[in-house]
């Protein structure tokens, strides 16, 4: 009897597997940065909704990157070491709170969003992001450390297809792109398993 169970288990996941698509499992609107946004906005983001990751999108909101915590860390390594190497050939070590903020434009651009908001759900959504935020002073462009690919999927991909991007890739996210190359929705391992159950 279980063995009867387990094939038939085994059917109904090759169904999914072949019928579900990546808009019917996706988590929609998922929130955005403008490529002109600084490091401490994105990381003011990431922070506030608990994501390690986010598309960069240009001003027609076309996704061209991709800001992630690993892009942000590698980041602020370069950063500090240059600034302590520096110091260790010039003067006395100065404290991490007393380096300068590293060079951008003057004025710190807004953030952008995809226009329905909140990765958890099409009802909230996100205010326009001005200014640093938590002390923190880093207004490099993200533009500047984003990885700059977007590894995306189309709405009508079935599930089988983007498993097998997600092996080949070896990537933490796919973002699926809607009309007009639009960032519409974000596909993660979990929701993979969520569509599965």
């Amino acid at each position: 009897m279980s063995m009867l169970l387990q094939l038939s288990r085994s059917d109904s996941i090759q169904e999914l597997l072949d019928n579900l698509t990546a808009e019917q499992i996706m988590t929609t609107n998922p929130v955005c940065i403008s490529q002109s946004a600084t490091i401490s906005q994105a990381t003011a983001l990431m922070n506030q909704y608990s994501i390690h990751a986010l598309p960069v999108v240009d001003d027609k909101k076309i996704p061209i990157g991709v800001i992630s915590s690993s892009d942000i860390m590698i980041h602020n390594h370069e950063y500090l070491s240059y600034f302590y190497h520096k110091q260790n050939q010039c003067g006395p070590p100065t404290a991490p709170s007393q380096l300068p903020p590293t060079p951008s434009e003057k004025s710190r651009p807004s953030l952008s969003q995809h226009p329905s908001g909140h990765p958890s759900g099409p009802n909230s959504h996100l205010e326009t992001f001005q200014g640093d935020t938590a002390g923190s002073t880093d207004t490099t462009p993200v533009r500047d450390v984003m990885t700059p690919t977007i590894f995306a999927v189309v709405e009508h991909q079935i599930l089988r297809e983007i498993i097998k991007t997600f092996l080949e890739l070896k990537v933490h996210h796919l973002y699926v792109r809607g009309e007009h190359g639009i960032v519409k929705g974000v596909i993660s391992p979990l929701d993979i398993l969520r569509s599965l159950l």
